[in-house]
């Protein structure tokens, strides 16, 4: 009976320390810039934009918020965040999903070593619950700090286009240069292109579509518009035309569907995009039409990327 006693008596007290709160610390790295993940962490607007739950809620108006700047909740149907900063860098998240709380003390700081930001993260977990996530490996799965890192190193989610890093080849270009209105600028492009194939024809050489255009404004008013065509070798001397030279490198590319005005959204990303990885243009980005087409205005629908090489 003793025996028996002690065993139950053991396993009684096996399963109480289960239940035992411990604190765990984990660094979470995000490869993105520390500014950037202090601001999407600690602003109540951007966590819909990167928070699943909240986002669903958002896009059905079923989003509460309240609170301030530096204290403030938000919630959907089933699942609320509390997120309160507890001292500049540090902040306190209290997780509530159907009924179940979860809190986390987040610290973010610099990665020293590169352009990157950590987060770490301390919270309390029953030991039995640990245990577990020490042997399954599923810790902090399913928080809102991997919620955060998953929406900032998804180049499409975060930036809006699939941005790419490339190494492009040497290129000779035979590049056709007008400096005009910018108001006239959709009936100069066809004829521009029109002298390029002449030349090619006439010269016999080879081009590789698709071909390439560039603007340089120029104030208000007038622009410098630039159209090239990719080519086998170098061309004979032409007073009208030019000749550029790409050396191979490395080109940050990103691709555009739609209305040609709008593809100013890609270059802002792809800006950002720069600026965050601390990259450094080498010339103004170039577009590259796929389907051969140039636009006729402002609205023509475009298959396109555009081409930034960088260092």
């Amino acid at each position: 009976m003793k025996i028996r006693a002690t065993i139950i008596f053991s396993l009684f007290v096996i399963i109480l320390i289960g239940f035992i709160p411990i604190k765990k610390t984990n660094d979470i790295v995000i490869n993105s810039d520390y500014f950037s993940v202090y601001k999407y962490f600690t602003t109540a607007e951007d966590w819909q934009l990167w928070q699943p739950e909240l986002k669903i809620g958002a896009t059905h108006s079923q989003l509460k918020r309240t609170g301030n700047l530096s204290n403030f909740s938000l919630t959907v149907p089933g699942t609320s965040f509390h997120v309160k900063k507890v001292w500049l860098n540090d902040i306190s998240i209290r997780e509530t999903k159907n009924n179940n709380v979860s809190d986390f003390n987040c610290i973010i700081v610099p990665e020293p070593k590169s352009n990157h930001a950590i987060i770490v993260v301390t919270r309390e977990q029953e030991l039995w619950k640990l245990l577990h996530s020490m042997f399954f490996q599923d810790d902090l799965r399913g928080s809102p700090i991997i919620d955060l890192k998953n929406y900032m190193e998804d180049i499409n989610s975060f930036y809006g286009f699939n941005i790419q890093r490339e190494f492009s080849n040497r290129s000779i270009f035979i590049v056709n240069k007008k400096t005009i209105a910018k108001k006239d600028i959709y009936q100069h492009c066809a004829p521009m292109l029109d002298e390029l194939n002449c030349f090619v024809s006439k010269n016999r050489l080879t081009d590789f579509p698709p071909f390439l255009l560039q603007r340089i404004d120029f104030g208000k008013d007038s622009l410098q518009i630039l159209i090239g065509l990719k080519i086998n070798k170098n061309p004979p001397l032409s007073n009208k035309l030019d000749l550029m030279i790409i050396p191979a490198g490395r080109v940050l590319v990103g691709p555009f569907k739609g209305r040609y005005i709008d593809r100013v959204r890609l270059y802002t990303a792809m800006e950002n995009y720069m600026n965050d990885k601390s990259l450094k243009p080498i010339l103004l980005p170039l577009e590259e039409f796929k389907n051969d087409k140039l636009p006729v205005s402002d609205t023509t629908i475009v298959d396109m990327d555009i081409i930034s090489p960088y260092f």
